[in-house]
Protein backbone atom coordinates (compact mmCIF):
# COMPACT_ATOMS: atom_id res chain seq x y z
CA UNK A 1 0.00 0.00 0.00
CA UNK A 2 3.02 2.30 0.23
CA UNK A 3 3.34 4.85 -2.55
CA UNK A 4 7.13 4.75 -2.75
CA UNK A 5 9.69 1.98 -2.32
CA UNK A 6 11.02 1.99 1.20
CA UNK A 7 8.00 3.86 2.52
CA UNK A 8 6.36 0.74 3.88
CA UNK A 9 6.52 -0.33 7.51
CA UNK A 10 8.22 -3.69 7.24
CA UNK A 11 8.15 -6.63 9.60
CA UNK A 12 11.80 -5.89 10.39
CA UNK A 13 10.84 -2.29 11.28
CA UNK A 14 8.11 -3.58 13.58
CA UNK A 15 10.46 -5.94 15.39
CA UNK A 16 13.09 -3.22 15.79
CA UNK A 17 10.52 -0.82 17.25
CA UNK A 18 9.20 -3.50 19.61
CA UNK A 19 12.74 -4.35 20.73
CA UNK A 20 13.53 -0.69 21.41
CA UNK A 21 10.25 -0.13 23.24
CA UNK A 22 10.10 -3.29 25.30
CA UNK A 23 13.75 -4.12 25.87
CA UNK A 24 15.38 -0.68 25.60
CA UNK A 25 16.84 -0.60 29.10
CA UNK A 26 19.02 -3.62 28.27
CA UNK A 27 21.33 -1.25 26.40
CA UNK A 28 21.73 1.16 29.35
CA UNK A 29 25.17 1.42 30.98
CA UNK A 30 23.68 0.40 34.36
CA UNK A 31 20.88 -2.03 33.53
CA UNK A 32 17.88 -2.04 35.86
CA UNK A 33 14.53 -3.52 34.92
CA UNK A 34 11.69 -2.64 37.27
CA UNK A 35 8.82 -4.99 38.09
CA UNK A 36 6.43 -3.42 35.57
CA UNK A 37 8.92 -3.68 32.73
CA UNK A 38 9.79 -7.26 33.72
CA UNK A 39 6.10 -8.13 33.35
CA UNK A 40 5.94 -6.48 29.91
CA UNK A 41 9.04 -8.38 28.82
CA UNK A 42 7.60 -11.68 30.04
CA UNK A 43 4.35 -10.94 28.20
CA UNK A 44 6.33 -10.35 25.01
CA UNK A 45 8.08 -13.71 25.34
CA UNK A 46 4.71 -15.39 26.01
CA UNK A 47 3.28 -13.81 22.84
CA UNK A 48 6.26 -14.98 20.77
CA UNK A 49 5.93 -18.47 22.24
CA UNK A 50 2.24 -18.63 21.33
CA UNK A 51 2.92 -17.38 17.79
CA UNK A 52 5.67 -19.96 17.22
CA UNK A 53 3.75 -22.89 18.75
CA UNK A 54 2.42 -24.93 15.81
CA UNK A 55 -0.36 -26.42 17.94
CA UNK A 56 -1.66 -22.98 18.93
CA UNK A 57 -1.94 -21.68 15.36
CA UNK A 58 -5.17 -21.77 13.38
CA UNK A 59 -6.19 -20.88 9.84
CA UNK A 60 -6.07 -17.15 10.64
CA UNK A 61 -2.28 -17.43 10.90
CA UNK A 62 -1.79 -18.35 7.24
CA UNK A 63 -0.60 -14.87 6.15
CA UNK A 64 2.15 -15.05 8.76
CA UNK A 65 3.40 -18.48 7.83
CA UNK A 66 6.13 -17.41 5.42
CA UNK A 67 8.36 -14.93 7.28
CA UNK A 68 7.07 -14.53 10.80
CA UNK A 69 8.61 -17.74 12.14
CA UNK A 70 12.09 -16.84 10.88
CA UNK A 71 11.80 -13.24 12.08
CA UNK A 72 10.62 -14.25 15.55
CA UNK A 73 13.37 -16.84 15.90
CA UNK A 74 15.91 -14.20 14.87
CA UNK A 75 14.40 -11.80 17.38
CA UNK A 76 14.79 -14.37 20.15
CA UNK A 77 18.48 -14.73 19.26
CA UNK A 78 18.92 -10.94 19.37
CA UNK A 79 17.15 -10.73 22.73
CA UNK A 80 19.35 -13.50 24.12
CA UNK A 81 22.43 -11.49 23.09
CA UNK A 82 20.98 -8.33 24.66
CA UNK A 83 20.23 -10.16 27.90
CA UNK A 84 23.71 -11.67 27.99
CA UNK A 85 25.36 -8.29 27.55
CA UNK A 86 23.03 -6.68 30.08
CA UNK A 87 23.98 -9.25 32.73
CA UNK A 88 27.51 -7.85 32.67
CA UNK A 89 26.20 -4.32 33.28
CA UNK A 90 23.79 -4.81 36.17
CA UNK A 91 24.33 -4.82 39.89
CA UNK A 92 20.61 -5.12 40.67
CA UNK A 93 19.77 -8.59 42.03
CA UNK A 94 16.20 -8.75 40.66
CA UNK A 95 17.34 -7.58 37.24
CA UNK A 96 20.02 -10.27 37.21
CA UNK A 97 17.46 -12.94 38.17
CA UNK A 98 15.06 -11.65 35.51
CA UNK A 99 17.71 -11.64 32.77
CA UNK A 100 18.74 -15.21 33.58
CA UNK A 101 15.08 -16.20 33.47
CA UNK A 102 14.68 -14.41 30.11
CA UNK A 103 17.59 -16.42 28.73
CA UNK A 104 16.14 -19.68 30.05
CA UNK A 105 12.73 -18.84 28.58
CA UNK A 106 14.27 -17.99 25.20
CA UNK A 107 16.10 -21.32 25.21
CA UNK A 108 12.89 -23.17 26.11
CA UNK A 109 10.92 -21.45 23.35
CA UNK A 110 13.65 -22.08 20.77
CA UNK A 111 13.93 -25.77 21.67
CA UNK A 112 10.16 -26.28 21.62
CA UNK A 113 9.71 -24.65 18.24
Amino acid sequence: MADAPGASYSLADLMSDLRDGIWGELTDPDVRVNTYRRNVQRAFLDAVDRRLDPEARDDDDAPWSSDIRAVLRDELARLDELASGALDRTTDAMTRIHLRDVQAEIERIAEAN
